[in-house]
């Protein structure tokens, strides 16, 4: 029984690991995005992309039961907050 819960908690870490990193890179390209659009290229923005198709994906769903817009609008919020807090230090 132990084990079981130990492999059970080591895919729940994978999960969430996959998930956390997909958010730092969303976060990471959304503000690149908005703070140096001349330095935005075709590959950047395809990459941004491909993470927002993430969050409403199959995968992304068998990871966790948090909705992808709930997330994605979270991590948009965070973004803009950022930005503006280092626009007015």
């Amino acid at each position: 029984m132990k084990q079981e819960y130990a492999i059970m908690e080591a895919y729940r870490n994978l999960a969430d690991a996959v998930i956390v990193m997909a958010a730092e890179d969303y976060q990471h390209y959304l503000k690149q995005i908005l703070t140096n659009p001349e330095k935005v290229d075709r590959k950047m923005l395809k990459h941004f992309r491909q993470t927002e198709i993430f969050f409403h994906s199959r995968y992304y769903h068998c990871l966790t039961d948090v909705d992808g817009d709930y997330l994605l609008d979270r991590l948009r919020k965070q973004v803009y907050s950022d930005i503006n807090q280092n626009q007015t230090a």
